[in-house]
Protein backbone atom coordinates (compact mmCIF):
# COMPACT_ATOMS: atom_id res chain seq x y z
CA UNK A 1 0.00 0.00 0.00
CA UNK A 2 2.57 2.28 0.80
CA UNK A 3 4.56 1.67 -2.60
CA UNK A 4 1.54 2.06 -4.35
CA UNK A 5 0.88 5.49 -2.03
CA UNK A 6 4.45 6.69 -3.24
CA UNK A 7 4.15 5.83 -7.44
CA UNK A 8 0.90 7.73 -7.18
CA UNK A 9 2.47 10.84 -5.43
CA UNK A 10 5.55 10.48 -7.45
CA UNK A 11 3.36 10.51 -10.88
CA UNK A 12 1.37 13.71 -9.60
CA UNK A 13 4.57 15.26 -9.12
CA UNK A 14 5.71 14.52 -12.63
CA UNK A 15 2.51 16.06 -13.86
CA UNK A 16 3.13 18.97 -12.26
CA UNK A 17 6.46 19.19 -13.25
CA UNK A 18 5.23 18.74 -16.98
CA UNK A 19 2.48 21.61 -16.45
CA UNK A 20 5.09 23.95 -15.08
CA UNK A 21 7.09 23.77 -17.64
CA UNK A 22 3.73 24.43 -19.68
CA UNK A 23 3.16 27.40 -17.24
CA UNK A 24 6.56 28.42 -17.96
CA UNK A 25 6.30 28.66 -21.94
CA UNK A 26 2.85 29.27 -22.40
CA UNK A 27 2.45 33.40 -22.15
CA UNK A 28 -0.31 34.99 -20.38
CA UNK A 29 -3.95 34.91 -21.28
CA UNK A 30 -6.13 37.98 -21.30
CA UNK A 31 -8.13 36.32 -18.61
CA UNK A 32 -4.76 35.48 -16.18
CA UNK A 33 -3.81 38.94 -16.96
CA UNK A 34 -6.73 40.72 -15.67
CA UNK A 35 -7.05 38.18 -12.82
CA UNK A 36 -3.11 39.65 -11.87
CA UNK A 37 -3.78 43.11 -12.40
CA UNK A 38 -7.06 43.48 -10.29
CA UNK A 39 -5.22 40.71 -7.67
CA UNK A 40 -2.61 43.25 -7.10
CA UNK A 41 -4.46 46.54 -7.39
CA UNK A 42 -2.57 47.48 -10.47
CA UNK A 43 -5.96 47.77 -12.45
CA UNK A 44 -9.75 47.26 -11.65
CA UNK A 45 -9.41 48.58 -8.49
CA UNK A 46 -13.32 49.98 -8.74
CA UNK A 47 -13.77 46.21 -8.39
CA UNK A 48 -14.72 44.48 -4.93
CA UNK A 49 -12.81 41.16 -4.45
CA UNK A 50 -14.42 38.63 -6.46
CA UNK A 51 -12.42 35.51 -5.20
CA UNK A 52 -10.34 34.47 -2.44
CA UNK A 53 -8.62 33.62 -5.38
CA UNK A 54 -7.52 36.90 -5.75
CA UNK A 55 -5.64 37.39 -2.60
CA UNK A 56 -3.49 33.77 -2.80
CA UNK A 57 -2.51 35.28 -6.36
CA UNK A 58 -1.35 38.62 -5.00
CA UNK A 59 0.57 36.61 -2.38
CA UNK A 60 2.22 34.52 -5.08
CA UNK A 61 3.27 37.71 -7.41
CA UNK A 62 4.10 39.99 -4.88
CA UNK A 63 8.26 39.34 -6.01
CA UNK A 64 7.56 37.90 -9.35
CA UNK A 65 4.71 38.48 -11.58
CA UNK A 66 6.00 35.45 -14.05
CA UNK A 67 3.75 33.27 -16.26
CA UNK A 68 5.10 30.50 -13.52
CA UNK A 69 4.53 32.26 -10.45
CA UNK A 70 0.90 33.37 -11.50
CA UNK A 71 0.18 30.08 -12.14
CA UNK A 72 2.05 28.47 -9.68
CA UNK A 73 -1.29 28.14 -7.12
CA UNK A 74 -3.56 26.29 -9.68
CA UNK A 75 -0.59 23.68 -10.45
CA UNK A 76 -0.33 23.41 -6.33
CA UNK A 77 -4.28 23.00 -5.83
CA UNK A 78 -4.80 20.73 -8.60
CA UNK A 79 -2.06 17.99 -8.12
CA UNK A 80 -3.40 18.55 -4.53
CA UNK A 81 -6.71 17.76 -5.78
CA UNK A 82 -5.54 14.39 -7.81
CA UNK A 83 -4.26 12.86 -4.68
CA UNK A 84 -7.02 13.85 -2.43
CA UNK A 85 -9.11 11.75 -5.17
CA UNK A 86 -6.60 8.75 -5.14
CA UNK A 87 -6.36 8.69 -1.51
CA UNK A 88 -10.33 8.69 -1.03
CA UNK A 89 -10.81 6.02 -3.89
CA UNK A 90 -7.85 3.95 -2.81
CA UNK A 91 -9.60 4.09 0.66
CA UNK A 92 -13.06 2.50 -1.50
CA UNK A 93 -12.19 0.59 -3.54
CA UNK A 94 -7.74 0.02 -3.47
CA UNK A 95 -5.32 0.94 -6.10
CA UNK A 96 -6.69 -0.67 -9.60
CA UNK A 97 -10.47 1.88 -8.48
CA UNK A 98 -7.96 4.71 -7.35
CA UNK A 99 -5.51 4.87 -10.31
CA UNK A 100 -8.70 4.95 -12.59
CA UNK A 101 -10.72 7.59 -10.47
CA UNK A 102 -6.88 9.88 -10.71
CA UNK A 103 -6.28 9.45 -14.08
CA UNK A 104 -10.27 10.15 -15.58
CA UNK A 105 -9.75 13.33 -12.96
CA UNK A 106 -6.76 14.39 -15.24
CA UNK A 107 -8.12 14.15 -18.65
CA UNK A 108 -11.14 16.04 -17.81
CA UNK A 109 -11.40 19.37 -20.24
CA UNK A 110 -11.87 22.03 -17.09
CA UNK A 111 -9.26 20.13 -15.07
CA UNK A 112 -6.46 20.61 -17.88
CA UNK A 113 -7.15 23.83 -18.58
CA UNK A 114 -6.91 25.04 -14.66
CA UNK A 115 -3.59 23.14 -14.09
CA UNK A 116 -1.86 25.41 -16.55
CA UNK A 117 -4.30 28.72 -16.06
CA UNK A 118 -4.03 31.44 -12.98
CA UNK A 119 -7.86 31.08 -12.19
CA UNK A 120 -10.36 30.41 -9.57
CA UNK A 121 -11.51 27.39 -10.85
CA UNK A 122 -8.44 25.31 -9.55
CA UNK A 123 -8.93 26.56 -6.16
CA UNK A 124 -12.48 25.26 -6.52
CA UNK A 125 -11.79 21.99 -7.57
CA UNK A 126 -9.39 21.66 -4.72
CA UNK A 127 -11.70 23.02 -2.33
CA UNK A 128 -14.99 20.43 -3.52
CA UNK A 129 -11.81 17.25 -3.07
CA UNK A 130 -11.30 18.38 0.32
CA UNK A 131 -14.98 18.59 1.05
CA UNK A 132 -16.13 15.02 -0.40
CA UNK A 133 -13.64 13.66 1.56
CA UNK A 134 -14.06 14.76 4.36
CA UNK A 135 -17.81 14.63 4.31
CA UNK A 136 -16.82 11.07 3.54
CA UNK A 137 -15.22 10.16 6.08
CA UNK A 138 -17.77 11.79 8.74
CA UNK A 139 -20.46 9.08 7.28
CA UNK A 140 -18.70 5.82 7.41
CA UNK A 141 -16.83 6.44 11.02
CA UNK A 142 -19.32 7.15 13.79
CA UNK A 143 -16.15 8.71 15.89
CA UNK A 144 -15.06 10.29 13.07
CA UNK A 145 -12.03 12.53 14.24
CA UNK A 146 -12.30 16.65 14.42
CA UNK A 147 -9.60 17.06 12.01
CA UNK A 148 -12.71 16.11 8.99
CA UNK A 149 -14.57 18.43 10.70
CA UNK A 150 -12.38 21.11 10.43
CA UNK A 151 -11.41 20.47 6.68
CA UNK A 152 -15.07 20.36 5.57
CA UNK A 153 -15.02 23.60 7.56
CA UNK A 154 -12.79 25.14 5.90
CA UNK A 155 -13.43 23.47 2.59
CA UNK A 156 -16.92 25.28 2.43
CA UNK A 157 -15.38 28.51 2.88
CA UNK A 158 -12.79 28.01 0.43
CA UNK A 159 -16.37 26.98 -2.17
CA UNK A 160 -18.29 29.73 -1.23
CA UNK A 161 -15.74 32.42 -1.18
CA UNK A 162 -14.43 31.06 -4.56
CA UNK A 163 -17.68 30.86 -6.73
CA UNK A 164 -21.34 31.44 -6.38
CA UNK A 165 -22.64 28.15 -7.21
CA UNK A 166 -20.29 26.59 -4.12
CA UNK A 167 -23.68 27.10 -2.41
CA UNK A 168 -24.74 23.95 -3.66
CA UNK A 169 -21.81 22.32 -1.54
CA UNK A 170 -23.32 24.68 1.58
CA UNK A 171 -27.01 22.77 1.18
CA UNK A 172 -25.23 19.10 0.08
CA UNK A 173 -25.21 18.27 4.34
CA UNK A 174 -28.54 19.12 4.64
CA UNK A 175 -30.07 17.02 1.48
CA UNK A 176 -27.80 14.60 2.76
CA UNK A 177 -29.98 14.34 6.21
CA UNK A 178 -32.90 12.99 4.48
CA UNK A 179 -30.86 9.86 3.51
CA UNK A 180 -29.49 9.48 6.96
CA UNK A 181 -31.17 10.91 10.06
CA UNK A 182 -29.16 9.13 12.11
CA UNK A 183 -27.09 12.54 11.40
CA UNK A 184 -29.12 14.84 12.85
CA UNK A 185 -28.06 13.77 16.21
CA UNK A 186 -24.48 14.15 15.28
CA UNK A 187 -23.78 17.59 16.70
CA UNK A 188 -20.56 18.12 14.85
CA UNK A 189 -21.67 17.33 11.62
CA UNK A 190 -24.68 19.84 12.13
CA UNK A 191 -22.17 22.37 13.63
CA UNK A 192 -20.28 22.24 10.25
CA UNK A 193 -23.51 22.56 8.24
CA UNK A 194 -24.58 25.57 10.04
CA UNK A 195 -21.28 27.20 9.51
CA UNK A 196 -21.43 26.91 5.69
CA UNK A 197 -24.57 28.49 5.99
CA UNK A 198 -22.69 31.31 8.04
CA UNK A 199 -20.38 31.63 5.70
CA UNK A 200 -23.24 32.10 2.85
CA UNK A 201 -24.97 34.99 5.24
CA UNK A 202 -21.67 36.86 5.86
CA UNK A 203 -20.90 36.61 2.25
CA UNK A 204 -24.25 37.92 1.60
CA UNK A 205 -23.65 40.95 3.54
CA UNK A 206 -20.11 41.87 2.37
CA UNK A 207 -21.86 42.20 -1.46
CA UNK A 208 -24.68 44.57 -0.20
CA UNK A 209 -21.65 46.73 1.44
CA UNK A 210 -19.98 46.40 -1.62
CA UNK A 211 -16.69 44.41 0.19
CA UNK A 212 -17.17 41.21 -1.26
CA UNK A 213 -18.56 40.87 -5.03
CA UNK A 214 -20.74 37.42 -4.62
CA UNK A 215 -22.39 37.34 -7.73
CA UNK A 216 -18.77 39.01 -10.21
CA UNK A 217 -18.53 37.87 -13.66
CA UNK A 218 -14.90 37.22 -14.72
CA UNK A 219 -14.13 38.55 -18.52
CA UNK A 220 -13.68 35.41 -20.38
CA UNK A 221 -14.30 34.49 -23.78
CA UNK A 222 -18.19 33.79 -24.66
CA UNK A 223 -19.66 31.41 -27.38
CA UNK A 224 -22.32 31.75 -29.38
CA UNK A 225 -22.24 28.48 -30.51
CA UNK A 226 -25.07 26.59 -28.35
CA UNK A 227 -24.89 22.99 -30.05
CA UNK A 228 -21.12 22.70 -29.38
CA UNK A 229 -21.69 23.64 -25.68
CA UNK A 230 -24.49 21.00 -25.41
CA UNK A 231 -22.46 18.39 -27.14
CA UNK A 232 -19.48 19.29 -25.00
CA UNK A 233 -21.41 19.06 -21.31
CA UNK A 234 -22.56 15.63 -23.08
CA UNK A 235 -19.26 14.77 -23.11
CA UNK A 236 -17.73 16.18 -19.85
CA UNK A 237 -20.47 14.77 -17.71
CA UNK A 238 -20.28 11.17 -19.12
CA UNK A 239 -18.54 9.65 -15.86
CA UNK A 240 -21.99 10.52 -14.18
CA UNK A 241 -23.82 9.08 -17.17
CA UNK A 242 -21.89 5.77 -16.22
CA UNK A 243 -22.64 5.77 -12.33
CA UNK A 244 -26.40 6.37 -13.16
CA UNK A 245 -26.23 3.44 -15.97
CA UNK A 246 -24.56 1.47 -13.02
CA UNK A 247 -26.94 2.23 -10.50
CA UNK A 248 -30.05 1.44 -12.67
CA UNK A 249 -28.52 -1.53 -13.79
CA UNK A 250 -27.44 -3.23 -10.58
CA UNK A 251 -30.93 -1.40 -8.76
CA UNK A 252 -29.03 -1.28 -6.08
CA UNK A 253 -26.47 1.48 -4.28
CA UNK A 254 -24.50 0.19 -1.47
CA UNK A 255 -24.39 2.27 1.87
CA UNK A 256 -20.63 2.72 1.32
CA UNK A 257 -21.24 5.13 -1.32
CA UNK A 258 -24.56 6.19 -0.25
CA UNK A 259 -23.02 9.66 0.03
CA UNK A 260 -21.10 9.76 -2.91
CA UNK A 261 -24.30 8.81 -5.00
CA UNK A 262 -26.48 11.39 -3.42
CA UNK A 263 -23.59 14.10 -4.06
CA UNK A 264 -23.00 13.23 -7.25
CA UNK A 265 -26.31 13.53 -8.58
CA UNK A 266 -27.27 16.51 -6.94
CA UNK A 267 -24.10 18.00 -7.75
CA UNK A 268 -24.47 16.95 -11.40
CA UNK A 269 -28.02 17.80 -12.32
CA UNK A 270 -27.60 21.32 -11.00
CA UNK A 271 -24.57 21.59 -12.38
CA UNK A 272 -26.21 20.87 -15.61
CA UNK A 273 -28.77 23.63 -15.49
CA UNK A 274 -26.02 26.17 -14.64
CA UNK A 275 -24.16 24.83 -17.39
CA UNK A 276 -27.45 25.09 -20.08
CA UNK A 277 -26.54 29.23 -19.53
CA UNK A 278 -24.67 29.31 -22.44
CA UNK A 279 -22.83 31.98 -20.74
CA UNK A 280 -22.17 29.91 -17.82
CA UNK A 281 -18.35 29.44 -17.15
CA UNK A 282 -17.97 25.44 -17.46
CA UNK A 283 -14.46 25.69 -16.55
CA UNK A 284 -15.66 24.89 -12.48
CA UNK A 285 -17.80 21.92 -13.81
CA UNK A 286 -14.65 19.30 -13.06
CA UNK A 287 -15.41 20.67 -9.10
CA UNK A 288 -19.21 19.00 -9.18
CA UNK A 289 -17.79 16.30 -11.08
CA UNK A 290 -15.19 14.94 -7.93
CA UNK A 291 -17.92 12.37 -6.38
CA UNK A 292 -19.39 11.08 -10.00
CA UNK A 293 -14.96 10.55 -10.67
CA UNK A 294 -14.56 8.93 -7.24
CA UNK A 295 -17.68 6.56 -7.95
CA UNK A 296 -16.20 5.53 -11.26
CA UNK A 297 -12.89 4.21 -9.69
CA UNK A 298 -15.01 2.30 -7.52
CA UNK A 299 -17.52 0.93 -10.15
CA UNK A 300 -14.75 0.00 -12.36
CA UNK A 301 -12.97 -2.04 -9.16
CA UNK A 302 -15.97 -3.74 -8.29
CA UNK A 303 -18.29 -4.08 -11.82
CA UNK A 304 -15.39 -3.86 -14.62
CA UNK A 305 -16.84 -2.31 -18.15
CA UNK A 306 -13.35 -2.02 -18.96
CA UNK A 307 -14.28 -0.89 -22.81
CA UNK A 308 -17.12 0.97 -22.09
CA UNK A 309 -14.32 3.24 -19.15
CA UNK A 310 -12.08 2.87 -21.89
CA UNK A 311 -14.02 4.87 -24.63
CA UNK A 312 -15.01 7.52 -21.66
CA UNK A 313 -11.24 8.13 -20.99
CA UNK A 314 -10.21 8.28 -24.76
CA UNK A 315 -12.98 10.69 -25.32
CA UNK A 316 -11.97 13.01 -22.48
CA UNK A 317 -8.39 13.03 -23.39
CA UNK A 318 -9.60 13.72 -27.09
CA UNK A 319 -11.70 16.79 -26.29
CA UNK A 320 -9.11 18.29 -23.27
CA UNK A 321 -6.57 18.34 -26.00
CA UNK A 322 -9.06 20.18 -28.03
CA UNK A 323 -10.38 22.67 -26.02
CA UNK A 324 -7.08 23.34 -24.40
CA UNK A 325 -4.29 22.80 -27.54
CA UNK A 326 -6.70 24.40 -30.69
CA UNK A 327 -6.52 27.96 -31.20
CA UNK A 328 -9.51 27.48 -32.93
CA UNK A 329 -11.85 25.71 -30.21
CA UNK A 330 -14.75 27.93 -28.91
CA UNK A 331 -14.02 27.67 -25.80
CA UNK A 332 -10.19 28.96 -26.55
CA UNK A 333 -10.14 32.37 -24.07
CA UNK A 334 -10.65 35.47 -26.30
CA UNK A 335 -6.95 36.82 -27.51
CA UNK A 336 -5.29 33.63 -26.17
CA UNK A 337 -4.53 33.12 -30.42
CA UNK A 338 -2.48 35.84 -30.41
CA UNK A 339 -0.57 35.85 -27.01
CA UNK A 340 2.69 35.77 -28.23
CA UNK A 341 1.82 39.29 -30.41
CA UNK A 342 0.52 41.09 -27.65
CA UNK A 343 3.81 40.34 -25.77
CA UNK A 344 5.67 41.92 -28.86
CA UNK A 345 3.43 44.61 -28.70
CA UNK A 346 5.36 46.12 -25.68
CA UNK A 347 8.03 47.97 -27.41
CA UNK A 348 5.07 49.67 -29.55
CA UNK A 349 3.35 50.36 -26.18
CA UNK A 350 6.56 51.67 -24.84
CA UNK A 351 6.83 54.71 -26.60
CA UNK A 352 2.86 55.65 -26.16
CA UNK A 353 2.54 54.87 -22.23
CA UNK A 354 4.27 56.47 -19.55
CA UNK A 355 3.96 55.82 -15.77
CA UNK A 356 -0.04 57.19 -14.64
CA UNK A 357 -1.04 56.80 -18.04
CA UNK A 358 -4.39 54.02 -18.07
CA UNK A 359 -4.79 51.57 -21.40
CA UNK A 360 -8.43 51.74 -22.41
CA UNK A 361 -10.69 49.10 -25.01
CA UNK A 362 -14.20 47.92 -25.11
CA UNK A 363 -12.76 44.78 -24.08
CA UNK A 364 -11.33 43.99 -20.40
CA UNK A 365 -9.72 41.41 -21.75
CA UNK A 366 -7.73 43.19 -24.39
CA UNK A 367 -6.77 45.90 -22.10
CA UNK A 368 -5.36 43.36 -19.16
CA UNK A 369 -3.25 41.61 -21.49
CA UNK A 370 -1.55 44.84 -23.23
CA UNK A 371 -1.36 46.22 -19.57
CA UNK A 372 0.14 43.08 -18.13
CA UNK A 373 2.77 43.34 -21.24
CA UNK A 374 3.61 47.09 -20.80
CA UNK A 375 6.70 47.87 -18.74
CA UNK A 376 6.09 49.82 -16.22
CA UNK A 377 2.59 48.43 -15.62
CA UNK A 378 0.02 50.83 -16.39
CA UNK A 379 -4.02 51.11 -15.47
CA UNK A 380 -6.13 48.63 -17.71
CA UNK A 381 -9.22 49.87 -18.20
CA UNK A 382 -12.57 49.75 -19.89
CA UNK A 383 -14.77 52.86 -20.74
CA UNK A 384 -16.67 52.65 -17.72
CA UNK A 385 -14.04 50.82 -14.82
CA UNK A 386 -11.26 53.09 -14.49
CA UNK A 387 -9.94 55.62 -12.17
CA UNK A 388 -7.50 57.48 -14.70
CA UNK A 389 -8.85 59.55 -17.53
CA UNK A 390 -5.76 59.88 -20.42
CA UNK A 391 -3.79 57.35 -21.80
CA UNK A 392 -3.88 54.44 -24.99
CA UNK A 393 -7.23 53.19 -26.43
CA UNK A 394 -6.54 49.97 -28.38
CA UNK A 395 -9.50 48.71 -30.47
CA UNK A 396 -8.90 46.01 -33.16
CA UNK A 397 -11.05 48.26 -35.48
CA UNK A 398 -11.19 51.72 -36.65
CA UNK A 399 -12.97 53.90 -34.14
CA UNK A 400 -14.94 56.88 -35.41
CA UNK A 401 -16.55 58.18 -32.49
CA UNK A 402 -14.23 57.80 -29.69
CA UNK A 403 -15.06 61.50 -29.39
CA UNK A 404 -18.10 60.26 -27.31
CA UNK A 405 -16.22 59.62 -24.63
CA UNK A 406 -13.04 61.47 -24.51
CA UNK A 407 -11.85 65.02 -25.03
CA UNK A 408 -8.81 64.92 -26.79
CA UNK A 409 -8.87 61.49 -29.16
CA UNK A 410 -5.31 61.17 -31.54
CA UNK A 411 -4.94 58.12 -34.04
CA UNK A 412 -1.11 57.63 -33.48
CA UNK A 413 -0.47 54.19 -34.50
CA UNK A 414 -1.42 51.16 -36.31
CA UNK A 415 -0.03 48.05 -35.37
CA UNK A 416 -0.18 45.13 -37.99
CA UNK A 417 0.64 41.34 -37.56
CA UNK A 418 0.69 38.10 -39.35
CA UNK A 419 -0.82 34.94 -37.51
CA UNK A 420 0.81 31.97 -39.09
CA UNK A 421 -1.73 29.57 -37.38
CA UNK A 422 -4.75 31.45 -38.48
CA UNK A 423 -3.31 33.14 -41.67
CA UNK A 424 -4.66 36.32 -41.51
CA UNK A 425 -3.66 39.48 -40.24
CA UNK A 426 -4.17 41.48 -36.98
CA UNK A 427 -4.19 44.63 -36.85
CA UNK A 428 -4.86 46.60 -33.72
CA UNK A 429 -5.72 50.55 -33.64
CA UNK A 430 -4.01 52.95 -31.24
CA UNK A 431 -5.60 56.06 -30.47
CA UNK A 432 -3.86 59.05 -27.79
CA UNK A 433 -6.74 60.00 -25.80
CA UNK A 434 -7.21 62.46 -22.36
CA UNK A 435 -9.87 63.48 -20.29
CA UNK A 436 -12.34 60.43 -20.19
CA UNK A 437 -16.23 62.00 -19.53
CA UNK A 438 -17.61 61.28 -16.91
CA UNK A 439 -20.63 60.40 -17.66
CA UNK A 440 -19.15 57.25 -19.57
CA UNK A 441 -16.97 56.61 -15.96
CA UNK A 442 -19.59 54.95 -13.31
CA UNK A 443 -17.77 52.67 -12.43
CA UNK A 444 -20.64 50.48 -13.51
CA UNK A 445 -19.50 46.70 -14.01
CA UNK A 446 -18.98 45.68 -17.73
CA UNK A 447 -21.17 42.64 -19.51
CA UNK A 448 -19.28 39.55 -19.20
CA UNK A 449 -19.49 35.73 -18.79
CA UNK A 450 -19.76 34.08 -15.15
Amino acid sequence: MVKTDRIAVFFIILAGLYYSWNAYVIPVRADEAFLFLKSTGYSWQTIAPASIMEFIIKGFTLLDSTSLNLRMPSIIFVSLSALLIFQHTFFLAGRNGAWFSMILFFVMPSVTYSYMSASSPSLFIFAAALYIYSMYMVQDEKDAHIKYYIWASIAQFLLISTHYTGILFIILPFIYLFFNKELIKNKKYMITAILGVCYTVILFLLHFLNVFDFFYKYPIYVTEKNLFIYLLLFIVYMPFFYIIFIAVKDRKIDDKVKFLFVSSVFLCVFSILFNLNPVHDIRFTAAFMVPAVILAGYFYEMYGYKILLAFITTILVIVSAYTNISKTSELTPKYMENTRLYESIRLSLQDLVSYGDSIYSFHAGLSSVLAYNSFPFVEACTLDECKGNAGVFISTKKEENLDKYFHDVKEVNIYRAMSLERKEITKLYFYNVNGLKTEHNKNNKFNVMP
